[in-house]
Order: C-alpha cells, then sequence, then structure tokens
C-alpha cells in the first residue's frame, strides 16, 4: 500500500500470485483453500498444473531445450545460444555440448559465465574432460582453438595419448609440440603406442619427433601387440 491506497497484484499482474505460490507447496493444499472459499475461480486442472509445475526441478526443461538447441546451430554463433539461457539453467552441460561442437566462441562464452572448466564425463567407466570432448571435435574439422584455450585456462585431458594422437598422424608436430608444452603427455607406454601408430601412417616427422625430442625408445614394443615402430613401418 502507498498514499492511502491498497494494490491489488492480482489485477496488476493479471494473476493471483499468492494463490499460485500456494498451489506450489501441493496439490492437496490448493484443493483444501478452494474449499474454505480462498481459492475461487480455480479449476481442478489449473490445480493440478500449478503443482505438478512447481514440483518440477528447476531448469531442467530449459537445459534441454539450450542443449538442444545447441546441437542443432549450424555454426558457432553465441547470440544464438545466449537467447536460451536463463538463471535456472546450468552452463556446464552446455558448455560440454558446444565443446562437442569445437564451438569455441559459444564455449567462452558458457566459461565467462563460470561454467566449470574441470568437469568430467564418466560414461561407461570412461572418463572424459572438456579437453578430451574439444579435442575430438577438434580432430574432425582441424580447428584447435577450443582445445588450446582450455588447457591454457588449467583444464586437463583425462586421455592425453587420444589428444595427442590427431596431430601426430597429420605430421602436424608444431600443434603436438604446443600440446606437449601445456602438458598433454601420455604415459610411457601411451607415447610407444602413439610411435608405432604413427609409424603405420607414414607421419615421418611425428616420429623424429617423438624419438628425438620425447626420447620414446625405437626398439620399445606396443603393449597392445608386441609390435615395435619398425614392424609398423614395414
Amino acid at each position: 500500500a502507498g498514499g492511502g491506497r491498497s494494490m491489488d497484484l492480482a489485477a496488476v499482474c493479471g494473476v493471483d500470485l499468492v494463490a499460485w505460490g500456494l498451489i506450489g507447496c501441493g496439490a492437496s493444499i490448493g484443493f483444501k483453500l478452494r474449499r474454505t472459499g480462498l481459492l475461487p475461480g480455480f479449476a481442478d486442472g489449473e490445480i493440478c498444473a500449478a503443482a505438478a509445475a512447481a514440483a518440477k526441478p528447476a531448469g531442467s526443461l530449459d537445459a534441454n531445450m539450450a542443449g538442444l538447441h545447441i546441437l542443432a546451430m549450424n555454426r558457432d554463433c553465441p547470440d544464438e545460444a545466449l537467447v536460451h539461457l536463463s538463471p535456472q539453467v546450468p552452463l556446464t552441460p552446455l558448455l560440454r555440448t558446444a565443446a562437442a561442437r569445437n564451438f569455441f566462441a559459444t564455449s567462452l562464452l558458457l566459461l565467462e559465465r563460470r561454467a566449470d572448466l574441470h568437469h568430467v564425463d564418466v560414461r561407461r567407466g570412461r572418463r572424459r574432460s572438456l579437453v578430451d570432448t574439444a579435442a575430438r571435435g577438434a580432430s574432425l574439422d582441424g580447428d584447435w582453438r577450443l582445445t588450446l584455450h582450455l588447457l591454457r585456462a588449467g583444464a586437463r585431458p583425462e586421455g592425453a595419448q587420444g589428444v595427442l594422437f590427431a596431430p601426430l598422424r597429420r605430421g602436424d608436430a608444431g600443434l603436438a609440440r604446443q600440446l606437449v608444452a601445456l602438458k598433454v603427455m601420455p604415459d610411457v607406454a601411451g607415447l610407444v603406442s602413439l610411435l608405432c601408430d604413427v609409424c603405420a601412417h607414414g607421419a615421418t616427422v611425428s616420429a623424429a619427433l617423438l624419438i628425438e625430442e620425447l626420447g620414446v625408445p625405437v626398439n620399445a614394443r606396443n603393449e597392445r601387440d608386441g609390435d615395435t615402430c619398425t614392424d609398423r613401418a614395414a
């Protein structure tokens, strides 16, 4: 109230906010209030629908819709993603989706809004970080900006061998060096496996990098099949 005049919120807002708030506590409460005459004009369906909407996890529908929208985008357009964001939408699942599409600008927008840089997915016992997810997309379209940005920001791969494989297979020693400098370093067995794989693909520049710069022994045997790099190159 102000200036001696009372304010009717229902008239101003076009909806009885107090009534809808009370119904949100449960349909049974809504029906009891209607029987006492405190909720005139509310039908059974309206009470049930309001109670069901209040019980739904906050932001779940919005999050699903926003994620589907990012998956459906033809190009990296953060403005399109921004339209679907609201305070109720959890951002980290959307960042995971944007990283899977290798959308650099959209991912940066979500990171700026405090999506979790260190998120790790666990599916069927396999762990995959945002770096792993972005690197897989980069191996398909050749754009490694997002992967490098995530690494520089402090994210780490769960599968360093997989992150290095694509640039080494293609003989991109410069990119491989950048990744190694950002602490993408497999264990000894992973390095030997990479050497065997790049030799099988004829990537001699990458083989030289692994042997001369990373110290992988030429005669080391792959744990998977016992082959050496010379066996694979033959």
